[in-house]
């Protein structure tokens, strides 16, 4: 990075002479991300600079260059394009420009929204498929494939539109080995690369990867657009490790009921352990959340007016005005199917049903007419006994079915995750009121429900309270002084936050965390960076040269 100008006119800070800086877009433990200026085109770019001590290793500069190499030349809607990159020659010349994508990565849109409905998840998922099939055809994997790499640009009333898929920095030819291939991302040259929440059973082996591995992580990321969390969440990386390797993959739906069965078995095709039994291709893929979104339109569209109208919710099926004979005929149809004749035989049955009981409770008025008269109810049904049975059941025919005094019983419904008004919204419809309003610190979103009381399915009266604790947003940096650089991450990772590495030579064991700045305890908003100082081994002092005064001779 250079600086042009004389003391009275600075020039921007400028990159090859060629990018002007206007801001830093994010940073990691290899390289910083600017947004700048290009000079040469006028075009705004997203600009990768490696970290200029690592940019002085030719074999580092050389694997960071190589994301470029890649995938220089693919091109589609859905992919990030490279622009251009340097030679690596020297650390000024060790980039490579990206065009900028204006727009929240799913990871953040699902951490400050809420996860999303079914259709805007498909809808994402599906450019997101397209997007690979493009890469795959020229021979390219991303294995890198995650809610934080998915770029997404909101349209109006909440339709997704505009997926990118960005980060090439792990893409490579079909069938390469994670193993050692990225001295960056692999110290000793021989560990295995990749996200493990999201990498497949054999990229976490280090075997080749292929398409299969792809369409994985695929449904990883489509597991976390509808449930908000990966589909493996466990304490420790290696713990998420070996359930990648091992457990059976999650359904979406009995986290979050309401994902259809069908969406269900896309994800867990997509997540099976032999590559072999996954979809075979992008496209195949994209076809079955295709057959999902197509049957859940009608349904979405058929939910508009119910008797009791919900909030209404954005339907991306476009709206269709009938004519008013077409609409006519519509409700029609409505009706015809509404009045089954089955309704008919169960009318009936109801009514033979009452009529009998009338008939019991009035036998014993006939039978003795001596009777005393002290029981109003039965008197009452007794009077008209002489009148011929009206085919309509009667006020007073229907005071033999039981009091209704006892209160009514509703059941909870289960409102964990959702916001709060739709919270509200749906214990209203239940019968029920929202009681007292707890915070509570965690990952949940802000303003969702963690939890409900009484739990969700309990049998509680009509008119009943139901307490919320409510997530805060907030969430307190974990205490990781002592841990392994990876499960430091895995941790700051799992409460929400953003682990920034930084290694310095401290005391205590090489490559565990010396430090967390914010301190532990200390409460961030969802989303912070938090910073892991991580030690490292001292520079090696050279030892002292030897006296040059010679040791006395014992034979002397």
């Amino acid at each position: 990075m250079s600086e042009g100008g004389d003391a009275t006119h600075p020039a921007p800070s400028t990159v090859a002479e060629r990018f002007q800086i206007r801001g830093l877009l994010g940073a990691g433990a290899t390289a910083s991300v600017y947004e700048a200026r290009d000079l040469f085109t006028g075009e705004d770019v997203a600009l990768k600079v490696l970290h200029p001590h690592l940019a002085s290793e030719v074999a580092l500069a050389h694997a960071f260059l190589r994301e470029a190499e890649v995938v220089a030349g693919v091109t589609h809607p859905g992919l990030c394009a490279l622009r251009a990159f340097g030679d690596g020659r020297t650390p000024d010349r060790t980039w490579t420009a990206w065009e900028l994508v204006r727009g929240a990565s799913l990871s953040e849109t699902v951490r400050t929204s809420g996860r999303l409905d079914v259709l805007a998840a498909a809808t994402a998922v599906g450019q997101l498929l397209d997007a690979l099939a493009a890469l795959h055809a020229v021979g390219v994997v991303h294995r890198d494939i995650s809610p934080a790499n998915v770029l997404m640009t909101p349209g109006p009333e909440g339709v997704v539109r505009d997926v990118r898929l960005v980060d090439f920095g792990l893409a490579a030819p079909i069938g390469e080995s994670a193993r050692g291939a990225d001295v960056l991302r692999s110290a000793e040259g021989d560990g295995v690369v990749g996200n493990a929440s999201y990498a497949s059973p054999e990229q976490l082996r280090g075997e080749p990867v292929g398409v299969a591995g792809d369409i994985y992580q695929v449904a990883g990321v489509l597991y976390f657009a509808l449930v908000g969390t990966p589909p493996f969440p466990r304490a420790r990386t290696a713990d998420v490790v070996e359930a990648h390797l091992t457990a059976l993959p999650p359904t979406a739906s009995v986290t979050v009921p309401g994902i259809p069965v069908a969406l269900d078995r896309v994800i867990v095709r997509g997540l099976l352990k032999d590559p072999s039994e996954r979809f075979p291709d992008a496209a195949a893929m994209r076809a079955a959340v295709d057959e999902v979104a197509r049957a859940r339109e009608p349904r979405a569209a058929a939910a508009v007016a119910p008797a009791v109208a919900p909030t209404p919710r954005p339907v991306v099926a476009p709206t269709r005005v009938l004519a008013p004979a077409a609409a006519a005929t519509a409700i029609d149809d409505v009706e015809e199917r509404r009045t089954s004749p089955w309704l008919w035989v169960l009318a009936a049955a109801a009514v033979a049903m009452i009529l009998a009981v009338v008939a019991v409770a009035a036998r014993p008025a006939v039978s003795e007419p001596g009777s005393s008269s002290t029981d109003a109810p039965v008197a009452e049904a007794t009077t008209p006994a002489s009148d011929p049975p009206s085919a309509t059941p009667t006020p007073t025919a229907t005071s033999a079915v039981p009091s209704p005094t006892a209160p009514a019983l509703v059941r909870t419904p289960d409102v964990q995750g959702l916001s709060l008004p739709d919270a509200a919204d749906a214990l209203r419809r239940a019968g029920l009121e929202v009681g007292e309003r707890t915070n509570q610190d965690g990952t949940a979103v802000a303003q969702t429900v963690v939890a409900g009381s009484p739990a969700a399915g309990t049998e509680v009266s009509v008119g009943s309270r139901v307490d919320l604790v409510i997530a805060t947003g907030w969430n307190a940096v974990p205490d990781l002084a002592g841990f392994a650089e990876e499960d430091a991450i895995g941790r700051i990772t799992g409460s929400g936050l953003i682990p920034i590495v930084v290694r310095e030579q401290r005391p205590g064991i090489s490559g565990a965390v010396a430090a967390v700045e914010p301190a532990a305890s200390t409460r961030l908003p969802l989303g912070s960076t938090v910073t892991l100082i991580v030690a490292t081994a001292p520079t090696p002092t050279p030892s002292a040269p030897a006296s040059a005064t010679p040791s006395p001779n014992p034979s002397a």
